[in-house]
């Protein structure tokens, strides 16, 4: 009788996947140009809700804008980062 072949090793590519644990349990700490900032003071009692109006004064209750932005680049150069906060800005802008 003849022992079946090995199977052949999946291929992977790129960053080898992690577990949520691995990045609970990561033993990194913060880099210097990124220290650790305490959370604020509560703004009021518990369940701490605020008021957009409490932040930004009265607005215009016919017009609301929602910007939603997921990786805007920026690593190894941060124009495309800028040009985004430069849109999101004329856009707002331009709805006053």
């Amino acid at each position: 009788m003849t022992t079946p072949p090995e199977p052949t090793p999946q291929r992977s590519f790129g960053i080898p996947p992690t577990t949520a644990l691995d990045h609970v349990q990561n033993p990194l700490q913060p880099s210097v140009s990124q220290p650790f900032n305490p959370l604020p003071a509560p703004t009021g009692p518990f369940p701490y809700r605020l008021r957009l109006a409490d932040v930004t004064g009265p607005l215009d209750p016919e017009v609301l804008a929602f910007h939603c932005v997921g990786d805007s680049g920026g690593i190894v150069d941060p124009h495309p980062q800028v040009d985004v906060a430069a849109a999101l800005t004329a856009d707002l802008v331009s709805r006053v």
